[in-house]
């Protein structure tokens, strides 16, 4: 694969919940002898408080439909999650190296 492709994929299970998210991580935690970056590591049975956060807005323009949705999505978390709205650091740096790479 060129290494823009490369880049892009994720190691990772994706979910709607955390509980789902453990659900799959129980499937595919553990060696593969065809990935060379897998290690074996036991899925800890303790909880952890939930958190997450959500950007309140990138550089450039975000539809407000979209906003206003990443919103609805946070305020609806909260009784789950620890949510917390933060500014991601380095935007404008990650989008000039993603540049550079590709």
């Amino acid at each position: 694969m060129p290494i823009n492709s490369q880049i892009m994929l994720v190691n990772g299970v994706l979910a709607r919940t955390v509980s789902d998210v453990r659900l799959g991580l129980g499937v595919v935690m553990g060696a593969h002898h065809r990935d060379p970056q897998s290690i074996d590591v036991p899925l800890p049975a303790r909880q952890y408080q939930a958190r997450g956060a959500g950007a309140r807005a990138l550089r450039g323009e975000t539809d407000a439909a979209i906003a206003e949705g990443v919103r609805i999505a946070g305020a609806h978390s909260s009784g789950r999650l620890q949510v917390e709205e933060i500014e991601p650091p380095m935007v404008f740096e990650s989008y000039l190296a993603w540049t550079e790479l590709i």
